[in-house]
């Protein structure tokens, strides 16, 4: 895919989609609990 974004945008799109990541594993953990979660991304129990 051809973009003609400059380096400092796709460097601050790549952060922004880092800290988007992270917030919704935080959501995740809020809602569903850390037994669960790990559970949920492993395939093991606790």
């Amino acid at each position: 895919m051809r973009c003609d974004c400059s380096e400092a945008t796709v460097r601050r799109q790549i952060a922004l989609d880092k800290v988007l990541y992270d917030i919704d594993r935080a959501i995740d953990l809020y809602a569903v609990g850390n037994d669960e979660l790990v559970h949920l991304t492993t395939g093991c129990k606790l």
